[in-house]
């Protein structure tokens, strides 16, 4: 079973990428063109100012804890919010220069930690109507559908619609409970999308599970407000395409 969440970057992930940016040395560039632009920086004591130690280490902790913050984006607008957190290393290292008289932090370990915010930042702000985290199904439905021994296979495609936060914490238990065997793929799909991929089930008992899914999700779909739509599509022959597979799956 696979479940994947979507344009999301593990606080590691962000530290390691400030941390490879603050030894690297590749952020020279922007922190000389940064010294050349401020005018209270150029020219003055911070052009020769050391770094800190352990700077890249504390900056890439900074960059981490900034991206976990970051808001999920469940579209463009969304995403971008986090841009005033991305600017917040900067701000701090200003203020502090202006109270102390003294550059903390440098401007190598700030750049680093403003280019991996913003890294990750666009990185969410991706299309959200991409298919998105679903590598593993996709692997899964080729692999499938070349074999034999596990045709028929359906996948299932559920679209959720509400004017509130979809409470996927609710949703995604009732469709693991469909995808138990070791063939099966679950996956999400944009905001409001999960894609079940099910082997050794026909169109028949691929219907049989949709309605199922739905009196699963009564309960929640009441309790939020909710609409569910679904659709299944059913590859019995070996040799066929999961794009049209998937195309034939959409909800309706």
């Amino acid at each position: 079973m696979t479940v994947r969440r979507r344009r999301y970057w593990p606080a590691w992930t962000a530290g390691l990428l400030a941390l490879g940016l603050g030894l690297s040395g590749l952020t020279a560039g922007m922190d000389a063109a940064l010294r050349n632009t401020l005018p209270f920086v150029a020219g003055s004591h911070l052009q020769t100012a050391t770094p800190l130690p352990g700077a890249p280490w504390w900056s890439a902790a900074i960059a981490a804890l900034l991206c976990l913050r970051l808001p999920a984006g469940h579209a463009r607008h969304a995403a971008w919010r986090g841009l005033p957190l991305a600017l917040l290393p900067l701000l701090v290292a200003l203020l502090l220069w202006r109270l102390l008289e003294c550059w903390l932090p440098p401007l190598a370990a700030a750049t680093a930690i403003l280019s991996t915010v913003l890294l990750h930042t666009a990185w969410q702000a991706r299309d959200p109507h991409r298919v998105l985290g679903a590598d593993g199904l996709r692997r899964a439905a080729r692999r499938a559908l070349q074999d034999e021994d596990v045709l028929p296979c359906s996948l299932l495609r559920l679209q959720l619609q509400g004017p509130r936060r979809l409470p996927w914490n609710e949703v995604l238990p009732a469709l693991r409970a469909r995808t138990r065997r070791g063939g099966d793929r679950l996956t999400r799909c944009g905001r409001d999308g999960a894609a079940l991929w099910l082997v050794s089930t026909d169109a028949h008992a691929a219907e049989t599970i949709s309605e199922e899914l739905r009196m699963d999700l009564a309960g929640v779909m009441a309790r939020h407000g909710l609409y569910c739509r679904l659709g299944r599509a059913t590859q019995a022959a070996p040799g066929g395409d999961v794009k049209a597979l998937w195309d034939a799956a959409a909800p309706g």
